[in-house]
Parts: C-alpha cells; structure tokens; sequence
C-alpha cells in the first residue's frame, strides 16, 4: 500500500536535476504504482508494491501527465508545450503524438478506454477537448470541444470524474464550470 512510501522516505524521482512537477497514483494488476514527473524531463513509473523502479520515460518539457490501465496495458498520457503524447508502459514506447494549437495545461485518460482505443480529455486555456486515440492510426481524432460562451477568462486547470460522466475546468476568475458529457452541456457553473 501507499503507505510503505512514507514508512521507509522512499525517494520515487531520483535524478541530477531534483524536483517533481506532477504525480499521479493508480492500482494495476493488484499492485500500487506512483507516476511522477520530474524537472529533469524524465516519467518515472515507481512500482510502490515492489519498491521498485518499473519504468523511466524520457519526455522533455512535460507538464503533466495521467495514467491508467486499460486491460492489460498500462497508458501514460502526458502533455508538453505544444503536444499530447500517448505512451504504452510495456512497449516503452511513444503510440501517437499530436500537435496541438493552443498550450495543453492537463490530460486525463478516459474510464471509457480499452486496449487500442483511448479516449483522452485535454484542457487549455480556450477550451477543453476530447479526443481519441484508435490502434493503427497515426494521429488523434478531435471528436468534441467543450467551448463556454458565457466564459471570457482563461481555463487555468481541469480534472476528468473517475465514471467519465462529468468534467470541470477552473478558470482565471474563478469560475468552476461542471460539464455533463452525456448531454455535452454545462450542468452548473460556480463563482
């Protein structure tokens, strides 16, 4: 469990240039694992069960990223200056990467992937998009972006729900906005 971080100082990120600029924990095949990104533009999958190492990623200018296991493939996604990366841990390798208009600022995998077919939620300051990813293809299909007319101020941050049902992304402000994406509409929006 998590704990075992704490009891022994484990140190998940070790590298010349220190500090962790996002994380991200999840559970896959019955093992606890801790995604970090480093300063040092290096992804690092820490096995908290084992206490190990598992994989470290090379992704230089990555600002955030989000894992989650679909089947029996661990996905990482992680967003750059200018780009969407969708890497598979197994293969260690880079599945797709889309270039992207306007500067992503976070990523969420969708509950709704599966093996070859990941649907992902990007946010930027505009707008955020949901996209998919299709095995064999070599770019992301936009399939939806989430646009609020009564927004004149820029989206700073967004978080997808764990049931994929609803999304809200926070602005400059101050307004949170709650989508349903179901009905693709805004089911509230708090100042």
């Amino acid at each position: 469990n998590f704990a075992k971080l704490t009891e022994k100082k484990v140190n998940v990120h070790k590298s010349n240039s220190n500090g962790v600029i996002g994380l991200n924990a999840l559970q896959w095949n019955d093992e606890n694992y801790v995604v970090s990104i480093g300063k040092d533009g290096q992804i690092i999958v820490y096995n908290v069960t084992k206490g190990v190492i598992g994989h470290t990623i090379p992704c230089a200018g990555v600002s955030h990223v989000h894992a989650m296991a679909c089947d029996d493939i661990l996905y990482l996604c992680a967003c750059t200056s200018n780009e969407i990366k969708l890497f598979s841990v197994q293969e260690e390798a880079t599945l797709v990467s889309s270039t992207v208009v306007d500067t992503p600022i976070g990523v969420s995998i969708h509950p709704s992937s599966s093996k070859g077919v990941v649907r992902i939620m990007v946010v930027t300051p505009s707008n955020a998009m949901f996209v998919r990813y299709s095995e064999g293809v070599k770019d992301m299909e936009v399939l939806v972006k989430l646009e609020d007319s009564n927004n004149n101020s820029n989206i700073t941050t967004g978080e997808l729900h764990p049931d994929g049902i609803i999304y809200a992304m926070g602005t400059e402000g101050g307004k949170l906005i709650v989508w349903d994406l179901k009905t693709l509409n805004v089911a509230s929006t708090l100042d």
